[in-house]
């Protein structure tokens, strides 16, 4: 189950990072024509949605990412904790 939470972090990280680039290019390409702005250049293409979808899909990844290693670490934290109480009960 994590590798497949960790696949698909990055399937959707990796998603955003792409998206987030190809609209820029898109941004570029219109700026040079037209003499935009930032925000005029999204208005002119129509590029609203995949910018916004973009960001959080790399925000979605990158929060599973950031969860699967606090919860690793955790992990190696607690690791013995256990056996070590049993056998000072003993």
């Amino acid at each position: 189950m994590k590798k497949f939470s960790h696949q698909f972090a990055a399937l959707l990280f990796l998603t955003g990072v792409f998206l987030f680039g190809l609209v820029h290019v898109g941004i570029a390409i219109h700026s040079v024509q037209y003499n935009d702005g930032l925000l005029d250049a999204l208005n002119g293409i129509q590029g609203w949605i995949p910018y916004l979808m973009s960001i959080t899909f790399m925000a979605i990844g990158g929060f599973i990412f950031l969860d699967a290693i606090v919860d690793e670490r955790g992990r190696e934290e607690n690791k013995g904790k256990i056996y070590q109480y049993v056998g000072d009960k003993e």
